[in-house]
């Protein structure tokens, strides 16, 4: 390859990696806690600090109101907000949202 086609690929290479951004509202500017394993027993009470979660969704249980979903929890990447999905899990969390949600539109 001649010095042209490196320097168009990496000038392209560096664009595309500052265009992965996390979907607005979802940046980790805006949370306290960013991993299951950083939430303390205090957290729970007093239930002042914001919490961006991420990982793969076990069960959907449909309530009256509301849909349950438990979670098993892995790291998120800082810039896309999505699950690491090839690193260990971290636990399991269950989260609650208005409303019905179709389980089948949670699978990925």
């Amino acid at each position: 390859m001649n010095k042209k086609t490196i320097l168009v690929l990496t000038a392209l290479s560096a664009t595309l990696v500052g265009c992965v951004n996390a979907p607005k509202g979802l940046e980790k500017e805006q949370f306290t806690l960013k991993s299951l394993s950083s939430i303390q027993p205090s957290d729970y009470s007093c239930q002042c600090k914001s919490i961006r979660l991420g990982g793969k969704v076990l069960t959907a249980q449909a309530l009256p109101n509301k849909t349950k979903i438990e979670v098993l929890s892995y790291p998120v990447y800082s810039t896309s907000a999505k699950p690491m999905i090839d690193e260990q899990p971290n636990g399991r969390f269950i989260t609650y949202l208005d409303g019905f949600v179709e389980p089948e539109s949670l699978k990925d």
